[in-house]
C-alpha cells in the first residue's frame, strides 16, 4: 500500500506575525557569551550573557534560544539594575503540524485539489473546507460533506498568535531607562547528561598498558548550543529535593570557582570543587541538538597493571556434599581481573570519573577487545578492579564435607576448594569466602582477613597441575 505524507504549506497575512510594537525579540544571535556546566544526571546549567535593546517604561521581551527541556523555575535575571521582570511565561506550545491543524479545528482553511477529486470545475483545485476533528488524521466538512483521507496540501490563512517556532520566554518588563541593556541569564535544563568513557590497551605481558579518557556529552535537550564556554561536574549532585533554593546553590556553586588541586590534560582543566569534581574544556564547543560529542580528556602512557584471577565462594549455605555427578563439587567462575592504582606514581595523578573502561590487547601489530567494565567515580591514589571476563583454562570447585551446629549461636563446617590450571604457565587464584557474623577459619593454607565478611585465600597453581583447598570455618553469631 503506498503511503502518501500530507505537505503543509502556510500562508501568513501578517508579515509581522505576533511581534508586538513595543515587544522587544532577543534572539540567539544576541548572545555576547554563553557557558554550559553538565551533570552527570541529566541536568546542565546554561549562563549567557545578551545585549537588550528596550524603550523606558513596561514593555515586553521575547527571549528566544532557550532549551526547549528548561526548568522554567530556575530562571535567575541579573539586569544591573536595568530592567526587572514583572511576569513571565514560557512558551512550550511549538509549531508543528498537528498543532496547527489542532488549533484550526473548528475553522475554515483551504484545500489544493491536485488530484481533481472534487471533479472537474472552475477553482476546483481551491476548496473551502472545516476542519471538525483532528486525530491522527484531520476530518474536512466540505459543502456539507465530509472528507476522509484527504492528501493534498492544506493552506492556513496564518500561524496562530499562541504558537511559537522555537522555546521562548516572555517576559512582562519595567526598564528603569532606555538603551541597551547587559543581561545575563541563568537556568537549568534536562536533557544534558556526560560521562567518560576509557580505552585501556593493555601490553602483550599483561603488566604495562596505555589509556586515553574521553568525554562523552549528549544533548537531548531539544536545542542547539553554539560556541559555548563547556564545563562538567563529576559528582553525584542531588535531585531529591526539587526546590528553587536547591537550584540556587548549584548557580552559585558553579559561579564561585573557589578551587584547588590544578592538572591540565589534553585541553581539559581539572579541578577539585567542593565534594565534586570540575573539568573545564578550554576551546569553545558546539553542541548540537540530538548529538553525542566526545572530546579527550587526558591520556597516559607506561602505566603498570596487574593480571590476576579470582573466584568467590557461596557462603556457609552451600549444600552438604553439594556437587551432583561431579565429585569435586559445585562449580564457580573464575573471574578475569585488570587491576591498576592512580596516583602520580603510576602516571595517573588524576581522577577518574564514572564510565565504562574498555579492554584492549596487544596481539603483535594488532589490539583485540578482551572486554569491559564500568567503574564509579575514583579519587586519586585508589586501586581501580576491570573484570575483562571468565577465565577458559582455570576451574574451580567448592564442596562442603562436613557440617555441625555447636550451639544454638555457633555453627562449624569444613570445606574442600579444588582448582585446576590447564594453562601453559603458573597462575595465581584469590579465592575469597563470604562469612558473617563472628568467625574463625583453621587451615594449613595462610589467609588474610580482606573485609569484615571476607577471608581472602591466595592460591598458586603451577600449570596443568591441581590444587586442592581445605578450611574449617566457625560462625558465631
Amino acid at each position: 500500500m503506498k503511503i502518501k505524507f500530507y505537505i503543509l504549506s502556510l500562508i501568513l497575512t501578517l508579515s509581522a506575525g505576533t511581534v508586538f510594537s513595543n515587544e522587544t525579540v532577543s534572539s540567539a544571535e544576541n548572545r555576547t557569551s554563553l557557558n554550559l556546566t553538565v551533570y552527570n544526571n541529566n541536568r546542565a546549567l546554561v549562563q549567557e550573557n545578551r545585549k537588550i535593546s528596550l524603550n523606558k517604561g513596561i514593555s515586553t521581551i521575547r527571549f528566544e534560544g532557550v532549551s526547549a527541556a528548561i526548568i522554567p523555575q530556575s530562571l535567575i535575571v541579573v539586569s544591573n539594575g536595568g530592567f526587572r521582570v514583572l511576569e513571565q511565561n514560557y512558551e512550550f506550545d511549538l509549531i508543528s503540524r498537528e498543532k496547527l491543524l489542532e488549533k484550526y479545528v473548528g475553522k475554515e482553511v483551504t484545500l489544493i485539489d491536485e488530484d481533481k477529486i472534487f471533479g472537474e470545475r472552475k477553482n476546483a483545485s481551491n476548496v473551502s473546507a472545516k476542519i471538525v476533528a483532528n486525530n491522527f488524521q484531520p476530518v474536512f466538512e466540505v459543502e456539507g460533506k465530509i472528507l476522509l483521507g484527504f492528501d493534498g496540501k492544506i493552506l492556513l490563512p496564518k500561524i496562530p498568535e499562541n504558537l511559537y517556532a522555537k522555546p521562548t520566554l516572555n517576559w512582562l518588563v519595567q526598564a528603569q531607562k532606555a538603551g541597551d541593556i547587559s543581561t545575563n541569564v541563568s537556568y537549568l535544563t534536562e536533557g544534558f547528561s556526560w560521562n567518560a568513557d576509557y580505552v585501556l590497551l593493555v601490553a602483550d605481558n599483561d603488566k604495562s598498558a596505555s589509556i586515553t579518557a574521553w568525554i562523552t556529552l549528549t544533548n537531548e535537550s531539544g536545542t542547539s548550543f553554539e560556541k559555548a564556554k563547556l564545563q562538567l561536574i563529576a559528582g553525584e549532585v542531588n535531585l531529591a529535593q526539587e526546590t528553587f533554593k536547591a537550584r540556587r546553590t548549584m548557580f552559585e556553586a558553579s559561579a564561585d570557582m573557589a578551587m584547588v588541586q590544578s592538572a591540565s590534560v589534553a585541553g581539559v582543566d581539572q579541578r577539585s570543587f567542593d565534594e565534586y569534581h570540575l573539568y573545564t574544556v578550554a576551546n569553545p564547543v558546539s553542541v548540537r541538538e540530538n548529538q553525542k560529542k566526545q572530546i579527550e580528556m587526558f591520556s597516559a602512557q607506561n602505566i603498570k597493571v596487574q593480571k590476576r584471577y579470582r573466584t568467590q565462594s557461596g557462603g556457609m549455605y552451600v549444600p552438604l556434599r553439594s556437587g551432583g555427578e561431579n565429585e569435586k563439587g559445585n562449580a564457580l567462575k573464575v573471574q578475569t581481573e585488570i587491576v591498576f592504582e592512580t596516583g602520580k606514581k603510576n602516571n595517573l595523578d588524576l581522577p577518574f570519573p564514572g564510565g565504562v573502561i574498555r579492554i584492549y590487547k596487544k596481539d603483535g601489530a594488532n589490539s583485540v577487545f578482551i572486554g569491559e567494565d564500568n567503574i564509579n567515580h575514583t579519587p586519586v591514589n585508589e586501586e581501580i578492579t576491570l573484570k575483562s571476563g571468565n577465565a577458559f583454562d582455570i576451574t574451580c570447585f567448592e564442596k562442603k564435607t562436613s557440617e555441625k551446629r555447636i550451639n544454638d549461636k555457633k555453627t562449624e563446617f569444613t570445606k574442600e576448594i579444588t582448582v585446576s590450571n590447564h594453562k601453559k604457565e603458573s597462575v595465581t587464584l584469590l579465592f575469597d569466602e563470604t562469612l558473617y557474623g563472628n568467625w574463625t577459619i583453621k587451615s594449613d593454607v595462610k589467609y588474610k582477613k580482606f573485609n569484615a565478611n571476607t577471608a581472602r585465600f591466595e592460591l598458586n597453581v603451577s600449570a596443568d597441575k591441581e590444587v586442592v583447598l581445605k578450611y574449617t570455618a566457625t560462625i558465631e553469631r
